[in-house]
């Protein structure tokens, strides 16, 4: 009964590839790499007008389109003071789709008519990471404005977002750690602005010190690679199908199942990649996956009449949330590779999905399938960064279903992640 469940499933799985040329029909939310954006400026004042205009801008970096680094040992800000040891920084990592910026300077002095504004070190940061909104920090170290014949104003070396100082007389006012975000996340950090009013005369307008912007872009797609071999003699096995699965961020509430029992083959792991958190809906989003042709939620799988049984003991009661259990593969980010067999594979554990499957889970989603070749290797497609559950969908005539038919695993940003070994009995052995 199962030889001839398996035969109809792997008709039904390579038909579905024969008319897609032989590679998957689809896959869910396939990703595409972006670099993010990142700036910095270290400081920029502009007031006055006609001859006693200043308009000044010191020390400017953006990330990938500019200069990733500037130092300036001393800004002149007109005949009002100057800012020294100004810096800025922005760099980002194009696979995993990260960025950082940052800016500083040493110190600040600046006289206003009557009114002084001096200060430390002030500095700001930006960080953003795909799926996260930007991070950001600011500093002013040793901040004071004085009117002659008031007492100093201290300044907050620490500030909350948007701390604003009015400043005395009808001066203006200055905004510490002032933080706004655009519409598309994109965050800007600016440690101090000082705008100066009409009371101010000649003065009147803005200054900014160490300000900061950045938008995290789209990691590099992941790869996604099966290997099957004879139990018995360790030879690749051809003609075997495959399908993944895109499963929720580990903990989320559809992370629902039974929890998996640990596997006992070997798999591509290493340490666990990159925080998965919404990247695994990367791997989500629409397309057929296994639909279509294929039919239900992977090719050849159409529902709990032709799903792979499992052993009893994927019922066992271990977290499969949990990101430290050992039973969850990993990979690490590496170059791509052209074919599944090039993937350097190293000792690991991999994990036997649970009993209901992950086409049962909340918020999984197709993936992608594939049919191994001579080489017992075939790739599931470059897939979004996160977490996967690859199932054996049927085998060919005189070959029986592994034991554990379904792992689990998480790929990071730009990895190449093998499920498997999967080891499969019969075929004349």
């Amino acid at each position: 009964m199962a030889g001839t469940r398996t035969r109809r499933l792997a008709s039904t799985v390579t038909a579905a590839l024969l008319l897609s040329g032989g590679v998957p029909l689809a896959t869910a939310g396939t990703a595409q790499a972006a670099s993010g954006t990142a700036s910095a400026t270290g400081v920029s004042a502009r007031w006055g007008s006609g001859a006693s205009a200043v308009e000044v801008t010191a020390a400017e970096a953006a990330h990938p389109d500019g200069t990733t680094e500037a130092d300036v040992p001393s800004a002149a800000l007109g005949a009002a003071g100057s800012a020294e040891a100004v810096r800025a920084r922005a760099t980002g990592d194009a696979t995993q789709g990260t960025v950082t910026s940052a800016a500083s300077l040493d110190s600040l002095a600046l006289d206003i008519g009557a009114a002084r504004l001096l200060t430390g070190a002030v500095a700001a940061s930006c960080t953003a990471v795909p799926g996260e909104a930007p991070h950001g920090t600011a500093t002013v170290a040793d901040g004071t404005f004085t009117v002659r014949g008031l007492p100093p104003l201290g300044l907050p070396a620490d500030p909350a977002p948007g701390t604003v100082v009015l400043l005395p007389g009808g001066l203006g006012q200055l905004v510490l750690n002032e933080q706004v975000r655009d519409a598309d996340g994109t965050l800007t950090v600016t440690a101090l602005r000082l705008t100066l009013s009409d009371a101010a005369e000649n003065h009147r307008g803005k200054l900014t010190a160490a300000s900061v912007r950045c938008a995290a872009g789209a990691a590099e797609p992941a790869e996604l690679v099966a290997r099957v071999e004879h139990d018995a003699t360790d030879e690749p096995v051809a003609g075997v199908a495959l399908v993944a699965t895109a499963l929720p961020p580990a903990g989320s509430t559809g992370d629902t199942g039974p929890p998996p029992a640990e596997g006992d083959s070997d798999a591509d792991a290493g340490e666990p990649g990159p925080r998965e958190g919404d990247k695994a809906h990367e791997a989500g989003g629409t397309g057929h996956g296994g639909g279509g042709d294929a039919g239900g939620p992977g090719a050849g799988v159409a529902g709990e009449r032709d799903r792979a049984p499992l052993p009893e003991s994927a019922a066992d009661p271990a977290d499969p949330a949990d990101p430290a259990d050992p039973a969850e593969q990993s990979a690490v980010p590496s170059a791509p590779v052209a074919s599944a067999d090039e993937a350097t594979e190293a000792p690991g554990t991999s994990e036997a999905a649970d009993t209901e499957g992950a086409a049962d889970t909340p918020g999984a989603l197709p993936a992608g399938e594939c049919v191994t070749g001579p080489d017992g290797a075939c790739s599931l497609g470059r897939l979004g960064a996160g977490r996967y559950e690859v199932c054996v969908a049927a085998v060919p005539d005189g070959y029986a279903l592994p034991e554990q038919p379904c792992r689990r695993l998480t790929v990071a940003p730009g990895a190449t992640a093998t499920a498997g070994p999967f080891r499969v009995t019969g075929g004349g052995d």
